[in-house]
């Protein structure tokens, strides 16, 4: 009798972690197909993309950055404004620095604004860093920094070129006098 009861308890047990992987894997999906419109959609009308991704970065600022979050959050300073803005995307610790995925190409305000600058701030996984020489990266140099999940993500969304900025390096004392 009582081992009756353990299967059942298993059964349940393996029944609701299927559906719970079922569910996880459909928000996967979702999310890569939402991305992959957004993109597509932006890259053919860019009078559209700011109406389609204001509200989509709004939602992802407030989760990226954490200490899982799938995003980090760039912070640059806007080439002619001047302000300062912060941009949700992905990013992967690459050499001595972080490389970041050109989801719409370099033409991206972030991008221009990044490279004008030479200096922007991340903030991934929970820290943030500092950040200096901005420099366009092909895929096939970035792509391997990502964990396979993006770079599966990366792929599908047709995302071809990279940031890598590199870490500031620390000025000594003497230097700086």
């Amino acid at each position: 009798m009582q081992g009756n009861k353990q299967s059942k308890l298993l059964t349940r047990v393996f029944r609701g972690l299927f559906w719970l992987f079922i569910a996880l894997a459909s928000l996967l999906l979702l999310g890569i197909l939402v991305q992959f419109l957004l993109r597509t959609i932006a890259l053919r009308n860019k009078e559209l993309r700011p109406k389609l991704l204001k509200p989509y970065d709004a939602v992802i600022l407030k989760i990226a950055g954490g200490p899982f979050s799938p995003y980090a959050v760039l912070t640059h300073i806007g080439r002619r404004s001047g302000r300062e803005y912060k941009a949700p995307l992905g990013a992967s610790p690459l050499g001595d620095g972080f490389v970041l995925g050109l989801a719409f190409g370099a033409d991206a305000d972030w991008c221009r604004n990044v490279m004008a600058a030479g200096t922007c701030t991340l903030k991934w996984h929970g820290q943030e860093y500092a950040l200096e020489k901005p420099e366009i990266i092909p895929a096939s140099e970035a792509l391997g920094a990502f964990p396979r999940w993006a770079r599966f993500l990366f792929v599908h969304i047709g995302v071809k070129q990279y940031v890598w900025v590199h870490r500031q390096r620390e000025v000594p004392e003497k230097a700086r006098a």
